[in-house]
């Protein structure tokens, strides 16, 4: 069975639909580690952090984000179709996008074309990525072609948190979100 399901009781007349699933034409899983020591899940993507700091993805591979960048990466985070991780200098290194034919690939819009860091924390999302700097600067790119996805571009934040719509948390500890059209109450925030 793929990882996280379980197979129904033998009585319970779904063994056909057990054995298709066991028979799909699965990507074979990730390569065992003795013990991972961080993780970042996207939408159709995730990534395991080993404890020497380097990282495996894995998903869907249309997108092209399945690739982990080979190195040294404290921390990295995982979108809708691509990643970006962050080194020990606060360089950032961001994959994916790079399959036309990939039904996500509309949302591409710069999001593997990271400005220059440093930085000390990031979040990738839907169409865009969003980090942050020592000073609490706030630096998003990708999707920003859309105005409703505009960042703010003033104030001191501690923390950002980036899926479909962005948000973040300044230094007054609000929080401030933007990117959505609030069609399920995304912007009613706390």
């Amino acid at each position: 069975l793929p990882l996280g399901c379980v197979a129904p009781p033998p009585d319970s007349g779904q063994e056909s639909v057990v054995a298709s699933l066991e028979a799909a034409s699965l990507p074979p899983p990730p390569a065992k580690s003795p013990g991972w020591v961080g993780m970042s899940i996207g939408v159709i993507s995730g990534a395991a952090m080993a404890s020497d700091g380097t990282w495996t993805c894995w998903g869907n591979e249309e997108a092209g984000n399945t690739t982990c960048p080979e190195g040294v990466y404290p921390e990295l985070s995982m979108g809708t179709v691509h990643g970006c991780a962050l080194d020990a200098a606060g360089e950032v290194t961001c994959w994916g996008c790079d399959d036309p034919d990939n039904y996500y690939y509309d949302l591409c819009v710069g999001q593997t074309d990271p400005p220059p860091g440093p930085f000390v924390s990031i979040s990738a999302g839907q169409s865009q990525t969003c980090a942050l700097d020592a000073a609490g600067a706030l630096t998003c790119w990708g999707g920003l072609a859309l105005p409703a996805l505009q960042a703010p571009t003033t104030g001191t934040y501690t923390k950002v948190a980036v899926g479909g719509f962005g948000c973040a948390l300044n230094t007054d500890h609000e929080i401030v979100c933007w990117g959505s059209r609030n069609d399920e109450g995304q912007m009613w925030h706390p």
